[in-house]
């Protein structure tokens, strides 16, 4: 039973799972206490690894259940043993070299980058731009750099293990991913590297979402600044920009929903609905989620891709990021030049919305595959993809069918929001991002033009422009009849 684990942290949990069964090979997947609390965020953790967004940790908290133990007891098979280790070593050499960044230094890479094309949430995006970025960077990052990490079988490496030797956060911590980095780090105006790792660790172990957390904590730090949330309110508790104790004093009690903490453990949105007083006008949320590290005004594919994402705000859902690199070459290796240079341009919204679309399929059918995005966001496409899932299971899938299998996802879960009573209306961003100029860095004076893209998006998807329905001659075209009304 797992009467002894409930209120142990994740770590804690697995370790004493492999421990009492004497077998260290055993894999668990783990809830902390703000999945038994029913936090909205809460995650479900393996290892150092976390399912963050969209509350699952909660589902499995309604469940009562803890952890979910197993062991293997096979080998894996590939159905074309002959062709797999050629087509395997052209794989990895091609994404390696891909990710070598990654490699070095981790998603901390991210920071810089952000931080010059104006994406950051700084302080809950009142802008995209942060002076002292230098104190939480990649460079900065690299001094507590211990270990290179990775997955069996992972080309990239990209976990890496870093070391405090002394302070406050003395210890051995997992680098944060970058939307940890941030949401800890200019999200709530803090730029201390070391800070971040134990927040970041300490989020984990509870078992919440990181950016949701983040993201609800800024939420409530804009309140304060602006008067609406006091400390009559928060039980005394001072939410300064960049009081580091405050943020983990709230990471504890959000995530056994003690004090304030009771309050943000529903996520800014449900907390603004609950308080008031124009608390709504900070809530950076899309479809109730928290947007990730990723303004919008500075890059207006992203923009797009967290209005209509399906299950909220998510750059997961959409590898929109050819206008956030800048690179050409990708584009070319699948389209050829008709789409350049607009389609780099992160402040134009021309060919926007077919990137998207065209990415929200891709990455679709890319986690059908179980694969991670960072070795084939750019290197690979249908084609290459298609020919790794054939080898392995001997299927027979060609490229356009691929395609399809991704845009068949991507519809199922737009009729399931259609059922639950959502369209256009959700389909949107905070009027920060369409009302409220970027006030410095590369992106100055714009503002995301939701409306056309989203009109063209539509039509590109076979939707009703004006609901934002799916027509029902594309769901017979997917072969999608059981979602009609009568079907």
């Amino acid at each position: 039973t797992a009467g002894d684990l409930w209120g142990k942290c994740n770590t804690e949990v697995q370790q004493d799972i492999k421990e009492r069964n004497k077998d260290y090979t055993i894999q668990v997947l783990s809830i902390g206490p703000a999945g038994e609390n029913l936090v909205k965020y809460a995650s479900i953790a393996h290892k150092s690894r976390m399912a963050g967004r969209c509350g699952v940790g909660a589902v499995m908290g309604s469940k009562n259940l803890k952890a979910v133990a197993v062991r293997g007891s096979q080998e894996v098979r590939v159905a074309r043993p002959e062709q797999f280790p050629v087509f395997r070593k052209i794989f990895g050499e091609r994404t390696a070299g891909h990710v070598s960044y990654l490699t070095q230094y981790g998603k901390s890479i991210l920071m810089d980058w952000m931080n010059a094309i104006a994406r950051h949430p700084v302080k809950n995006f009142q802008s995209g731009v942060t002076p002292l970025i230098d104190k939480v960077n990649a460079e900065e990052m690299q001094k507590y750099k211990v270990k290179d990490r990775g997955e069996p079988g992972c080309y990239a490496l990209c976990e890496k293990t870093v070391c405090v030797k002394d302070g406050p956060y003395k210890g051995f911590y997992k680098l944060p991913e970058f939307e940890c980095l941030s949401a800890f780090g200019p999200r709530l105006w803090i730029h201390d590297a070391e800070f971040i790792f134990h927040a970041s660790d300490l989020c984990d172990e509870l078992g919440m979402d990181a950016t949701s957390a983040g993201g609800t904590i800024s939420w409530a730090m804009e309140c304060f600044e602006e008067g609406i949330i006091t400390r009559e309110d928060t039980g005394g508790v001072d939410l300064s920009w960049g009081n580091q104790e405050a943020t983990l004093t709230l990471l504890n009690q959000m995530a056994r929903r003690e004090g304030f903490g009771e309050l943000l453990a529903e996520g800014s949105f449900r907390a603004a609905e609950r308080i008031g007083r124009g608390s709504d006008k900070y809530v950076m949320c899309v479809k109730k989620m928290e947007i990730g590290a990723q303004d919008p005004r500075a890059q207006m594919a992203m923009g797009l891709a967290n209005g209509v994402s399906s299950r909220g705000a998510d750059h997961c859902k959409s590898s929109a990021y050819f206008d956030e690199s800048g690179l050409e070459e990708p584009v070319i290796a699948r389209w050829g030049k008709k789409y350049l240079p607009e389609m780099i341009d992160p402040l134009s919204t021309k060919y926007k919305p077919f990137e998207v679309k065209d990415g929200e399929d891709y990455c679709a059918f890319v986690s059908t595959l179980v694969l991670c995005l960072n070795g084939v966001l750019f290197e690979y496409y249908y084609s290459g993809l298609a020919e790794a899932l054939n080898i392995v299971t001997g299927m027979s899938i060609t490229a356009e069918q691929a395609q399809v299998i991704g845009e068949r996802i991507v519809n199922l879960q737009r009729a399931y929001n259609i059922r639950e009573g959502l369209n256009r209306k959700d389909d949107g961003l905070p009027d920060r991002f369409t009302k409220t100029p970027a006030p410095e860095g590369p992106a100055e004076g714009h503002v995301v033009d939701m409306a056309s893209m989203l009109d063209e998006y539509y039509d590109l998807r076979g939707w009703e422009k004006e609901t934002g329905l799916i027509k029902e001659d594309k769901l017979r075209e997917l072969g999608l009849e059981e979602t009609l009304p009568n079907g």
